[in-house]
């Protein structure tokens, strides 16, 4: 079951944010979503080819949900991962702690209400007032 763009979106987030560490990520999250080895760990070592730098979580995430998308258990895993973010306790592990409590709370909404960072905003109080 596809489970969307938004909560695709969500899954790289969770993959790029909860854990600084690439070899503590596939440990904590990656693995236990059940991704198979064989589909993470190549990307550990392969270079961007623009930059030729080794690639980031960010640039992982999305390579990752294909692999598991082409062997048909893209949305289980993208499932699990949410349900492991939300019950994410392991702030101290990420480079950027309330990024990292937010996307742990975004993972607590419904699949079918996953949205992109604007409900994050605080609206102003103008727009609390009613004035503009």
């Amino acid at each position: 079951m596809d489970l969307g763009i938004d909560g695709r979106r969500v899954a790289i987030e969770i993959i790029a944010t909860l854990v600084h560490i690439k070899s503590t990520m596939a440990e904590l999250l990656v693995k236990p979503a059940g991704v198979p080895s064989e589909v993470y760990r190549p990307l550990f070592i392969r270079r961007d080819e623009a930059t030729g730098r080794v690639l980031t979580k960010r640039q992982m995430a999305p390579l990752i949900l294909e692999a598991m998308d082409a062997r048909g258990s893209g949305g289980e895993v993208v499932r699990k991962l949410v349900q492991l973010a939300s019950e994410w306790s392991g702030f101290h592990l990420a480079e950027n702690e309330y990024a990292t409590r937010a996307t742990s709370q975004k993972a607590h909404l419904p699949n079918d209400v996953l949205v992109d960072a604007d409900w994050l905003r605080i609206p102003s109080s103008s727009s609390l007032s009613g004035t503009k």
